[in-house]
């Protein structure tokens, strides 16, 4: 019983979900990471190419404690009222993430940011992540 449900256990909703594969390009749902440590977990979970879509709220955090764990960061998407510090250490469009990535890649929500500058809750953020991805079939 263990084994079987195990090996069927999809993860918890927003907490580093595998969202689909698309085009060889595996999307995961992180929107709960709202601080940097869930983000430095989420990153040091890949050892693929990764593209990051990181900010949201800006609560002062300190994007540079995430430079020991971006090995494996390919781009950074900056989104929310963070964006421009993000950058400092794109939300033109999120076909861009998926123009830019190649088989093998995997795209992550994962912001280290709360979402309130631009949503009510972050699981909004997550399922609007989901419907983005879901529209790229």
């Amino acid at each position: 019983i263990i084994r079987e449900v195990v090996s069927s256990f999809r993860g918890v909703t927003h907490r580093l979900e595998y969202v689909d594969n698309i085009g060889g390009r595996v999307f995961y749902n992180d929107t709960e990471a709202t601080n940097i440590k869930c983000t430095q977990i989420a990153l040091d979970s890949f050892n693929k190419p990764t593209l990051v879509i990181l900010g949201g709220l800006d609560r002062g955090q300190d994007f540079n404690e995430l430079k020991d764990h971006l090995n494996n960061v390919k781009m950074i998407l900056a989104i929310g009222q963070s964006r421009d510090r993000v950058v400092q250490f794109l939300k033109d469009g999120f076909k861009e993430l998926y123009n830019n990535s190649s088989e093998g890649d995997v795209i992550l929500l994962s912001p280290a940011s709360a979402s309130w500058d631009q949503y009510k809750e972050c699981e909004i953020r997550g399922s609007e992540f989901k419907r983005l991805v879901e529209e790229l079939k």
